[in-house]
């Protein structure tokens, strides 16, 4: 997900400098990284969390869950409470060390390292679909992968400067 958002930040419209109707205040407007995200130092990381409370975002989630599997439903082939808890916790930053594997090191373009969440409590719904993966695996015999693909809609609770680019689709 690091790549995806550091893609979005760099490359979105949105995210862009002002260039419209002569509004003084936003012509020209760049936004600096800590007012599109919230940063928080864990272990040797700069994490930058999208959707903060800082901020006042809030998230929705829309999961569909691909699996080899040949019988399609939530509940078979494993604990989905877990897998989809597993998933959460791989979108939100760490909040201490301990979450990280030890003497892990950010590499190259990993500082700041984006994640979606700052914590899980920004997520205000979600759902999950599960289907059959169709697409070959490169590992037959790993029967546990999954692609997942996530369709995030991100809501303000309050109008700061730094939500704007948020209200462009």
């Amino acid at each position: 997900m690091h790549e995806q958002i550091k893609q979005v930040l760099a490359s979105h419209p949105s995210f862009k400098p002002y260039t419209g109707p002569d509004d003084i205040n936003l012509i020209g407007r760049e936004w600096a990284d800590d007012e599109l995200t919230k940063r928080e130092k864990v272990g040797k990381f700069t994490f930058a969390s999208l959707v903060t409370d800082k901020h006042w975002r809030t998230c929705s989630l829309d999961i569909l869950l691909l699996r080899k599997a040949n019988r399609i439903g939530v509940l078979h082939n494993g604990d989905i409470d877990n897998r989809i808890k597993t998933l959460l916790d791989g979108l939100r930053a760490p909040q201490q060390a301990t979450e990280l594997p030890e003497d892990d090191l950010p590499k190259n373009g990993e500082d700041p390292f984006y994640c979606l969440l700052s914590d899980d409590k920004v997520i205000n719904g979600f759902s999950v679909k599960t289907d059959q993966l169709l697409t070959p695996v490169d590992s037959p015999e790993n029967k546990e992968y999954a692609r997942v693909i996530i369709e995030v809609s991100v809501q303000i609770s309050r109008m700061l400067m730094s939500n704007l680019p948020f209200l462009v689709n």
